[in-house]
């Protein structure tokens, strides 16, 4: 496996400006993410958490300090290179599926195959649907399926174009405790199959259990990083 590091934080800085005045969401973060690892990040609401993420996916740019997505600092690239980053090499998970209402699950993975510049494979979305339970809804819309099943196509629309970079915000909330485990043991057996970069944010201690290293965020500061062997997949 490669241990070079895939994504780097440097001092980074990012606040917001909120009724009450400025919001630090993150203040100093320096992290470092080695290319084929698996990472929770915990921490209670509004720590942070979601704001680092869209730092290291280059979907928001910091106040001050420097990342690095493949030894490429962001902050010298032009908005379009840092969307076509995001389209090829990152794959999303957000807390809202934010799937696109008329098309069906298997056209909203194929869209994203085909945004990324990947050869759309309809075989290997209907596959990436099927292995998580929803066989039975591959070209119902959106609106026809429960909310655990949006998000479900959401993380198999995310992982569909196998992408260096998963980025996962919460993506086990709105799922029940049985297909929570199974949607996080889907997400690392893709990222040990394709040596994706996997980072997860979540409240659940036995979701970040499973991770290769942990991070908590407080007040937009690291304030506890532990890394050990992962427990071997449930197959």
């Amino acid at each position: 496996m490669n241990e070079s590091p895939a994504i780097t934080l440097d001092h980074v800085v990012k606040s917001y400006a909120a009724a009450g005045g400025t919001v630090v969401a993150l203040d100093g973060v320096s992290l470092t993410f080695d290319a084929g690892t698996s990472v929770a990040v915990t921490g209670h609401s509004g720590c942070g958490k979601s704001t680092l993420l869209a730092v290291m996916g280059a979907l928001e740019v910091p106040d001050s300090g420097r990342v690095r997505v493949a030894g490429q600092l962001l902050a010298d690239m032009s908005a379009s290179a840092r969307a076509r980053i995001r389209r090829a090499d990152f794959g999303f998970i957000f807390q809202s599926d934010n799937l696109i209402p008329y098309l069906t699950a298997v056209e909203n993975l194929a869209q994203q195959m085909a945004l990324s510049g990947t050869a759309v494979d309809l075989s290997r979305c209907t596959e990436m649907l099927q292995r998580l339970g929803l066989s039975e809804h591959l070209h119902k819309l959106p609106d026809q399926l429960s909310g655990g099943q949006r998000q479900r196509v959401a993380m198999a629309r995310a992982l569909v174009h196998r992408p260096r970079y998963v980025l996962a915000d919460e993506p086990t909330g709105s799922l029940d405790r049985a297909s929570s485990l199974e949607a996080i043991e889907f997400l690392l057996a893709q990222q040990e199959e394709t040596r994706a970069t996997l980072v997860v944010v979540t409240h659940d201690p036995s979701v970040a259990a499973r991770f290769a290293t942990r991070v908590a965020l407080s007040d937009g500061r690291i304030v506890a990083a532990t890394t050990g062997h992962r427990p071997a997949l449930n197959r």
